[in-house]
């Protein structure tokens, strides 16, 4: 990815730009309007976008939305809130240390989904943050449906498939 100027928002699907999320297809950004709230430089909000004719999360007939696509969405607005917000360089790799979910309660297709994501103990190094503690939550109509924690690294493209060749090929069993 290049670091060409980008509309945050593309106006016809109600979705952030793809580039943010590091996705190739429109129809696989899953939050739109995210922007810092007043409250903090460290948190931000946004919606997620749940399409109902999205092939993966719905490719059955389902009168809630999957936990996965929360999932989805949550690792969504972590990396574009670094890009927007954080100004982590678009060739930086994403490397989750660990991620833990609790779902309160069902998501309802038919409400809108209100997210916050807080980043917390950021480390930097070399002026650009290198490691992160994110918490996101999920609300509908102010009700709790879903909450997650995560840690992540951000590596530079060239640091991190200097660390992956010297991992060296791995097979069945590894």
């Amino acid at each position: 990815m290049d670091d060409t100027p980008l509309k945050a928002m593309n106006s016809v699907s109600g979705r952030i730009d793809k580039k943010l999320v590091h996705k190739v297809f429109n129809d696989n950004v899953l939050i739109g309007d995210l922007h810092r709230t007043a409250e903090s430089t460290d948190e931000f909000e946004c919606h997620m976008v749940v399409d109902l004719s999205h092939p993966f999360f719905f490719e059955h007939p389902l009168d809630h939305i999957p936990g996965m696509m929360f999932v989805e969405a949550g690792r969504q607005a972590g990396i574009a809130c670094s890009h927007l917000f954080l100004e982590v360089p678009f060739d930086t790799q994403f490397i989750s240390k660990g991620c833990n979910v609790h779902f309160v309660d069902f998501g309802e297709t038919h409400r809108p989904v209100s997210m916050k994501t807080r980043f917390k103990d950021t480390v930097h190094r070399k002026g650009t943050v290198f490691e992160a503690h994110l918490e996101t939550v999920f609300y509908q109509e102010g009700r709790l449906v879903c909450s997650m924690t995560g840690d992540w690294k951000m590596y530079p493209r060239g640091i991190y498939e200097r660390f992956r060749s010297r991992q060296g090929p791995r097979g069945a069993g590894h």
